[in-house]
């Protein structure tokens, strides 16, 4: 990485004679320059040089604290001279790199950039020059951004007047071009107190990708004043290529050319290899070229003191690292990029001591003192939270207090003009929330003091005291009561002292009075009178409430009411009520009657109807019948022929009416039902024919069937051949007309039943399937009886498995959808016969390859022929009954061997057993070979059976490795193993073999070969 650099100035000198100096002793005076040239385009990228003549740092003030940095070009570790005789100037940067000279009477000229402000100073670097002349370089600055440079001398003697050139340079050649670093907070004066978190944040704003080198880390370098387990919020930039990779922080990264083990953020993932896998070398970084945006951020604290001590390293240095295009970071590129450097030191200053007093009340003001630490005098600067200076105090040997402090957040700073420590202390001075009151009142209704003020009061600091005027009597409580109307005032004072006044008005309302009025019901049992209340005074709206017995009616006139005594109650918006009561009246009713005889009479007869009045206004009275057409005298006869409600209204002088009514009941027609049960018959079978009647008079009834024959009576027993309708007749023996029904009983025939099965012989046990053949029905049901005493089977095709041996008869039961059910029956139908058992046993088992001839004896039943199967293809059958097999096979193994013994009716059975040849271990080496391409005995190995693994080595007489094998068919060619010269030589050579059998046993074995060409 490039740290440091100076370059040949080229270019317009642009010269500026400042004859007169300005007050520029600390940076708030600083001398403005002016905006820097800017910088010619690439491959040039040189600025215009800026020449500032006549500048002098003589009569300068060596200010106390001194602001200064460490870690000075070129050496990289030597501090500015401190104090010393210090001037300040600003410029405004155009380039990416900044060239400063000094010459002149300085001696030994030091400079420091800065970025920033004045209340915040961000330490960009420092250099040291000597014998009149300094020559830096500061990369990584930001064009466009107000940076300012401290000039001194190295001591407080070290004063003369001197020339400043500054010039911008763009690199032409770095992929990094522009970033900048954020620090919250900056340090003070250069330092930062021990214990101070910092949160840094550092910016890539452009980047040069030279021949496709991606970024793949970047790296801060803490100084030695930070305590590094504090490093914490550790924030990688979102990926500039958009594709799967992220940024990291990663641990100990190994990296290539001489660059060591790095820590920091490194780039896992990019758009070739694929997502992120934890290792950060094997990708090609982040693939963005021009102006970009990658912010890395972290946190760290300054190391407390102690340990820590004043003058304690707070810098930090970024390096940036790309990839160069290799996929596995096998050449890191860009390593001649500029470096960000931040300069600070730590200053372990003693922390003052801060006492505030709150105001009590809200809109009031506090105070605030802050006593130095330490030997003193110190200078007391107060600022508010814009930043302006409200007090200063120097020279103070104590404490300083600032008074008359509205509620807000406050700094002061603290200089110890003893030792130069400087220390900023924020206080916040808060106060009560203002006492807010709220107000509330209830009138004083219907004219008396009976009205209520309410005060509820918030804010403040609580413990509220309340005090209402005289003419509330001087209540102490929230809520003043038994007022009149009036404006009411109350004070309301908190535990501080704090007060707040308030004032209500009570309203007042006066009493209610009516006037009723009631209308005459017009006719009896008419309820169309009417009850009217008429409120007066008091404040409306009214609420007006009736009686129940006027239905909780709320108007002022009550309607639909019966004669009698309601009561109104009335309500005006103040609460305010009152009561009166109506009567309402009425005439007197009509009373009526109405006689018949009879009243029920028979379907064809008559009757007569005679309605009596009285009462009301009286007669002469109308009479007016129902249904229309019946009459409109007091007498009416009528013949109805169903039940009938006749109406008769009877209206007297005054036209008012009542009503009777007189049922004449109809006896019903005749109705009557026949039933048959059942309705449904198989050839020969009973049904029984049901009547049932009703209508008429109620009976009794005649009842009487046809055809002629079938009998009279409720019920009559019929066995019909073929399918008849039967009719019955009913009758009331009275005018009723007689009611006929009919019924017809259905006489189905016998099914034919058949069946089917197959096989109809065989072996036990044997599975037939039965098929059932009989007339199709919808819904059959079948019952099957398989001779042979197994349960019955309600399929109708069912599959029998006969387990005995004989022959069976089989009946089938069949009903069809009628219920008509038949019978047939099969003689000796199925037979079944016998089945072999087969079984055997062999000898000897187990057994070895040594003697692979075993011993088959049948143990069969019922077996007249044997057939066997020994496993062993085109040699494993025979038809004896007891054999013997020779298994052959040098690595023996297991044979299943199969019996089918079979008997006179062809019913076979089958037994399988396994028998197994195990095999034995055997090994032989020869001891001479002939490795001459005749494809004989060209090689040299071991032999056997039984072996599960193999190794062999062979030596020549000096014991030198000539062959070694762990493949058994893999013999040795004669030839020196790995190399591809001529057969060794005709000699004999020592072998060794370990050989594990296979029932990992291990067998050593030494002997010798003899090779013969």
């Amino acid at each position: 990485m490039k740290r440091y650099a100076s370059l040949a100035f080229i270019g317009l000198l642009c010269s500026f004679g400042l004859s007169a100096q300005v007050a520029n002793d600390d940076c708030f005076g600083a001398t403005p320059l002016g905006t820097l040239g800017t910088p010619a385009a690439c491959p040039s990228g040189i600025g215009a040089v800026s020449t500032f003549n006549n500048l002098t740092n003589v009569n300068s003030v060596t200010e106390q604290p001194y602001t200064t940095l460490i870690n000075c070009q070129p050496s990289n570790n030597t501090p500015m001279a401190s104090p010393a005789t210090d001037v300040w100037f600003s410029f405004v940067n155009s380039g990416n790199e900044l060239n400063i000279t000094i010459n002149g009477n300085i001696v030994d000229p030091n400079i420091a950039v800065y970025q920033g402000n004045c209340n915040g100073l961000i330490g960009r670097g420092c250099a040291i020059g000597s014998g009149n002349t300094l020559t830096a370089n500061f990369d990584q600055m930001v064009p466009g951004q107000t940076y300012y440079i401290q000039v001194s001398g190295g001591a407080p003697a070290d004063q003369g007047t001197f020339t400043m050139t500054l010039q911008n340079v763009n690199s032409c050649n770095d992929c990094l071009l522009a970033s900048n670093l954020t620090v919250n907070p900056a340090p003070t004066n250069g330092t930062y107190q021990g214990g101070t978190t910092v949160t840094f944040c550092y910016t890539i704003t452009q980047w040069d990708q030279q021949n496709t080198n991606w970024l793949h880390a970047v790296i801060p370098n803490f100084g030695s004043g930070w305590d590094m387990s504090t490093l914490t919020n550790l924030t990688g930039a979102a990926t500039c290529d958009g594709g799967p990779g992220v940024w990291q922080w990663f641990n100990n990264v190994n990296t290539p050319n001489g660059n060591g083990i790095l820590t920091g953020f490194f780039f896992d993932g990019d758009i070739v290899q694929g997502g992120p896998n934890g290792n950060p070398t094997d990708n090609f970084g982040d693939n963005c070229q021009g102006t970009v945006n990658w912010t890395f951020c972290w946190t760290i604290t300054a190391n407390t003191c102690p340990p820590g001590q004043t003058g304690d390293d707070l810098g930090i240095i970024i390096d940036t690292y790309g990839d160069g295009e290799t996929g596995n970071w096998t050449n890191i590129a860009c390593v001649s990029d500029p470096v960000y450097q931040f300069n600070s030191q730590l200053t372990c200053c003693v922390i003052p001591q801060m006492v505030q007093n709150n105001p009590l009340c809200n809109g009031g003001t506090g105070s605030a003192t802050v006593t130095g630490m330490g030997v003193g005098p110190w200078d007391y600067v107060w600022e508010d939270a814009s930043s302006t200076v409200i007090q200063t105090n120097t020279g103070v040997q104590g404490s300083s207090t600032a008074n008359n402090l509205p509620a807000g957040t406050y700094t002061v700073t603290v200089t110890d003009n003893n030792d130069g420590c400087v220390v900023t202390q924020t206080i916040t001075i808060t106060e009560p929330t203002a006492i807010q009151l709220t107000m509330g009142s209830t009138p004083a209704a219907c004219g008396n003091n009976n009205g209520t003020a309410t005060c509820t009061p918030s804010g403040g600091a609580g413990g509220y005291i309340y005090q209402w005027d005289p003419a509330a009597n001087n209540q102490t409580t929230p809520t003043a009561s038994n007022l009149g109307s009036g404006l009411y005032q109350v004070t309301v004072t908190d535990a501080n002292g704090c007060s707040a006044t308030a004032a209500v008005n009570v309203g007042s309302s006066g009493g209610v009075t009516d006037v009723t009025n009631a209308t005459v019901e017009t006719c009896a049992n008419a309820c169309d009178g009417t009850a009217t209340v008429v409120v007066n005074g008091g404040q409306g709206p009214y609420v007006i409430q009736w009686s129940p017995n006027a239905n909780n009616q709320t108007t002022p006139t009550a309607t639909n009411l019966c004669p009698g005594t309601y009561t109104v109650t009335y309500t005006d918006a103040n609460n305010c009520t009152g009561t009166n009561t109506v009567t309402v009246t009425g005439p007197a009713a009509i009373t009526s009657n109405i006689a018949a005889a009879p009243t029920t009479i028979c379907i064809g007869q008559n009757t007569t109807m005679t309605a009596n009045a009285a009462g009301g206004a009286g007669g002469p009275y109308g009479f007016a019948w129902l249904p229309a057409g019946t009459g409109n005298t007091a007498s009416v006869t009528v013949a109805p022929v169903v039940t009938t409600t006749y109406t008769v209204t009877v209206t007297d002088a005054n036209n008012c009416s009542t009503t009777q009514t007189i049922t004449i009941t109809v006896n019903p027609a005749l109705n009557v039902q026949a039933v048959a049960n059942p309705t449904s018959v198989c050839s020969g079978q009973p049904t029984t024919l049901t009547a049932v009647g009703g209508g008429g008079n109620g009976g009794p009834y005649t009842y009487t069937w046809a055809p002629a024959g079938t009998g009279s009576g409720v019920t009559v027993n019929v066995s019909p051949t073929q399918t008849t309708t039967y009719t019955v007749t009913i009758d009331d023996n009275c005018t009723t007309p007689t009611a006929t029904a009919v019924v017809t009983v259905t006489v189905n025939p016998l099914p034919a039943v058949a069946f089917s099965g197959t096989p109809l012989q065989g072996c036990a046990p044997l599975p037939v399937t039965f098929t059932n053949l009989s007339a199709p029905a919808n819904n059959p049901t079948c019952l099957w009886d398989f001779g042979d005493g197994s349960p019955v089977s309600n399929n109708c095709n069912p599959t029998h498995i006969y387990t005995q041996v004989g022959c069976f008869d089989v009946t089938l039961t069949y009903t069809d959808d009628n219920g008509c059910v038949n019978t047939v029956t099969m003689q000796n139908y199925v037979c079944t016969f016998p089945v072999a058992v087969a079984d055997f046993s062999a000898s000897p088992q187990p057994t070895t390859i040594f003697n692979p001839t075993i011993s088959f004896t049948d143990l069969s039943l019922n077996a007249t022929a044997w057939t066997w199967y020994f496993g062993v293809p085109a040699l494993d059958s025979s038809f004896v009954q007891n054999p013997s097999f020779t298994f052959v096979g040098e690595d023996g193994g297991c044979y299943d061997v199969v019996l089918m013994a079979n008997n006179a009716s062809n019913c076979p059975d089958i037994d399988t057993m396994e028998v197994c040849i195990d095999p034995e271990f055997t090994v032989y080496f020869p001891n001479a070979f002939t490795p001459n391409g005749d494809l004989k005995n060209d090689g040299f190995t071991g032999y056997g059976t039984g072996i599960l693994k193999f190794e062999i080595w062979i030596f020549d007489r000096w014991g030198n490795l000539l062959y070694y094998s762990d493949d058994i068919y893999k013999p040795w060619d004669g030839k020196v193993q790995g190399k591809s010269g001529e057969i060794c030589q005709e000699d004999v050579y020592v072998w060794k073999a370990v050989v594990t059998d296979i029932f990992e046993k291990k067998h050593k074995y030494i002997g010798h070969v003899t090779l013969i060409k």
